[in-house]
């Protein structure tokens, strides 16, 4: 398992001292973030990025007393394409 950790600054009202530590880590399930002080039901991350049937999908738990994801967005849109041009 590969682990990177950042500190975020509030980039909106930077007067703020806020400071979020977010933890990056992905094996071979998917790709996981975690934000100190922020969770869900079951697990640390709040957000999980995975391969499902050769598709990207993005998991967001955005209340911390759910264990399903609030949004699961399907990548498929963003994905890069060759584009004919005429």
């Amino acid at each position: 398992m590969k682990k990177l950790e950042a500190i975020i600054n509030d980039e909106y009202e930077c007067s703020k001292i806020r400071k979020d530590k977010v933890t990056v880590t992905a094996d071979e399930r998917g790709v996981y973030i975690k934000v100190k002080g922020y969770s869900c039901a079951n697990s640390d991350e709040i957000i999980m990025l995975e391969n499902y049937g050769g598709k990207l999908r993005l998991h967001i738990w955005a209340d911390i007393k759910e264990e399903d994801p609030s949004h699961t967005i399907d990548l498929e849109g963003a994905k890069e394409r060759k584009v004919k041009c005429i």
